[in-house]
């Protein structure tokens, strides 16, 4: 088996409290040349439950939330979380993708 075909259990490995931190665009690139054409938006959360650690969330299409300068993060929930392994320089990163991303209301 390739290590590269492994599905991810997405909640086990992220934890259920994702806090987002910012939220930037994506373009479309043609060969290896980037183009001036916004794909989609990468929402950057820490894991609180994994000390902290980053990753970034793609989503095609237009921005779902905005992030104010005001405040420094908000509790998220992805819809349809995916988690790749992909091997670069040798050794291998996990890239996220989801179908939505919603503020969650905390009480």
């Amino acid at each position: 088996m390739n290590i590269l075909d492994v599905t991810i259990d997405a909640i086990a490995s992220v934890g259920k409290n994702l806090l987002l931190t910012d939220v930037r665009p994506y373009y479309a690139y043609e060969g290896n040349k980037k183009l001036d054409k916004v794909v989609g938006y990468r929402y950057d959360v820490v894991m609180p439950e994994k000390k902290f650690e980053k990753l970034s969330v793609k989503i095609e299409g237009q921005q779902k939330i905005e992030l104010s300068d005001s405040i420094d993060y908000l509790p998220v929930e992805f819809d349809g979380l995916k988690l790749r392994l992909y091997n670069l320089s040798g050794g291998y990163n996990v890239s996220a993708t989801a179908n939505n991303v919603r503020v969650v209301k905390r009480e």
